[in-house]
């Protein structure tokens, strides 16, 4: 009797520490939040391409790609799951635009306040880091044209290949045309405004806008996994029980 009673609250135990281990061992969920959509007034554009990837190394994953809803319109809110792409690695994220078809007019996107979430939390803004970023545009062939980092990536890109990845409402950073920085009537707040090449060799080409993370910047790696099952504390307990009898 007393086998069993000891064995009993070791089980007990073994499945309390085991509930809390894998709660702490679970992976974190990992996502990119934003909404997208195309502004009021570009009525000469067929839309325009997002695409989201995620490079490690000599890999990279296309893990968004998604066309424009319409004029004036936001496109629903998106949660872009990149946990398997992740873990426990260096990784970086790559913002393109891709005018459709080649045709550049009015292809005034826009990124609502996008953020790296984790396990629900928001711990990265790409808005309010974007100095962070690498600048490129590249023309249809795939050649890299422009490149550099921060402010004078960014000014590059526009300077060389009229590609925009700026940050709305209008800071006057290069003087761009005034267009109206709204969408469906009401203006945009923590949005960037990204436009495709349209100038140069780089004319229809695509800009791609890169963030680089380090693998502890997160805490994203799995902890293991959960070993011990019910199966075995269950055959544990018949066999103490058939001593015990």
């Amino acid at each position: 009797m007393k086998s069993r009673l000891f064995l009993f609250f070791q089980i007990l135990a073994s499945v309390l520490i085991s509930i809390t281990m894998a709660t702490y061992n679970a992976s974190a969920s990992v996502s990119i939040d934003f909404r997208y959509g195309l502004q009021d007034g570009a009525n000469c554009s067929n839309g325009a391409l997002l695409k989201l990837k995620i490079q490690q190394g000599e890999k990279t994953e296309e893990v968004f790609a998604e066309k424009t809803v319409g004029v004036g319109k936001w496109a629903p809110p998106q949660s872009v799951d990149i946990t398997s792409q992740v873990a426990g690695q260096d990784f970086t994220v790559i913002w393109v635009v891709d005018p459709i078809d080649g045709n550049i007019g009015c292809d005034w996107l826009v990124i609502e306040d996008p953020w790296v979430v984790v396990n629900g939390v928001k711990k990265y803004s790409f808005f309010d880091n974007y100095d962070d970023a690498e600048y490129t545009t590249v023309d249809k062939a795939g050649k890299v044209f422009s490149h550099g980092k921060g402010k004078e990536g960014r000014d590059k890109m526009w300077d060389e290949a009229g590609c925009t990845f700026v940050r709305l409402p209008w800071s006057k950073e290069h003087g761009f045309p005034v267009i109206p920085d709204a969408v469906e009537g009401k203006a945009c707040e923590r949005t960037i405004f990204y436009h495709p090449p349209q100038k140069g060799p780089t004319n229809a080409g695509t800009g791609a806008v890169r963030f680089e993370f380090t693998s502890s910047q997160f805490d994203v790696a799995s902890r293991g996994k959960l070993t011990t099952t019910w199966g075995k504390l269950k055959s544990r307990w018949q066999r103490v029980k058939r001593i015990d009898d």
